[in-house]
Order: C-alpha cells, then structure tokens, then sequence
C-alpha cells in the first residue's frame, strides 16, 4: 500500500523465526499505521496539488521545472537525519526538511505531475571537504534532451537563511556534473546545453535585445 504512493516509504524487515525448519515465518514491520498513512498520504496530495495548480499556469516546461527547482529549495532545508521521512517527497513538502532522496523524489513527483519526462539518478557527490557520499538527483528532458537536475546541490546548505538559491546544478550536462559527481551507471547521456539556465536566460535576453533594437 505505502508503495503506490511516490514519497511515502515503508520498512519491511524479515525474521527468521527457525532456521532448521524448511518453512521460514517472516514478520513485517511497518513504518507507520494504516491511519497515519491516510493521514500522510493526504497532506502530501494536498501540497503537490497546491504546487501543481502553479505549475500549470506556466506556458513552458522550462518555466514549470524552474517553478518547481525554487519551490522546493525555497521550502526545505537539507537533514540527512536518517529517518526514512527524510528521504520522501513528504519530507520535502510537508515537513520542510530531507536529504538528497527526499529533494529528488519530491521533484520528480511534482515533474510528473507537469507532465515533464524525467526519472531519478543515483550516484556519489565528492563534498568540499573532499568526502564522497552516495548520492541522488534528477535525469529531466526537455524538447527531448536529457539534463542533469541536482536539486539538493543547488540548495545553500550551510550558508545562512538569507543565502541565495544556486542554478549551478539546473540542466547541466554529464561533462559538468563529473567535476564533483559519479555515476553508478556509467552510461554518459546528458550533452545538450540549451535549457542550462545561465546559456536559456543569455540567449533569452539577447534575443528580446535584438527584438527590441529591430523595431
């Protein structure tokens, strides 16, 4: 049941109950009631129904991954508690606080919702300490590229409430992320850079420029 909803998670945990016996018993442990599921699995419709109807009045799928990129930076705060909440979609959108999985998960729900091909990619992230650590962003197409979307990496983590929001990380190509990033699936696919945020606002605003000056 948990399953069926992106975001929510459940542990299952087996238990041997006699290994001489060729029948094992196996007890399954949940994470939470059916009831605080119900409860959950509501306040998350409700806020990615909040988040979608914004979505939908943008006119491009730039514009509604952009709205989605500092709708969830600008309402979560990463914590790699350990909890399995923490790295859920609900994590990020109800509670505010999740690590690298919840940011991810929480994107591609709302990516789906917009109706945005995307999926999400694992991997490790070498910090500024030098440590590597397993890692997980988002894979998104637009006009049918692939780009690399790393959500929690453009989060300021760190740096003080009134930090800006990063688009270091927004549709950026595979040749890019290897500076800090790993693949475990070392299939290389993201090379277009149109829909980069920094090269899309460039071209963007020389266009209106020279739209402007012809007439």
């Amino acid at each position: 049941l948990l399953s069926m909803i992106p975001g929510i998670g459940n542990k299952m945990q087996g238990l041997d109950i006699d290994d001489g016996m060729m029948d094992k018993t196996a007890a399954i442990i949940y994470s939470m009631t059916k009831e605080e599921y119900e409860q959950k699995k509501a306040e998350l419709k409700l806020k990615a129904d909040e988040l979608g109807a914004k979505i939908e009045k943008e006119s491009s799928d730039f514009d509604k991954e952009l709205l989605i990129h500092d709708a969830i930076i600008d309402s979560c705060s990463y914590a790699d508690s350990g909890q399995l909440i923490a790295s859920s979609a609900y994590g990020v959108l109800v509670e505010g606080s999740a690590s690298c999985e919840g940011y991810a998960k929480a994107a591609k729900l709302l990516l789906d919702r917009a109706g945005i091909d995307n999926y999400v990619i694992t991997g490790t992230a070498t910090r500024d300490d030098g440590e590597s650590e397993g890692h997980m962003w988002n894979v998104v197409f637009l006009d049918g590229q692939p780009y690399n979307l790393d959500l929690t990496w453009d989060d300021p983590i760190g740096e003080g409430a009134e930090q800006n929001k990063r688009y270091a990380y927004f549709n950026i190509t595979d040749e890019e992320l290897l500076k800090t990033h790993t693949f475990f699936d070392e299939a290389s696919c993201c090379t277009a850079t149109d829909f980069n945020y920094f090269i899309y606002f460039c071209t963007h605003t020389e266009n209106r420029r020279t739209s402007v000056h012809i007439r």
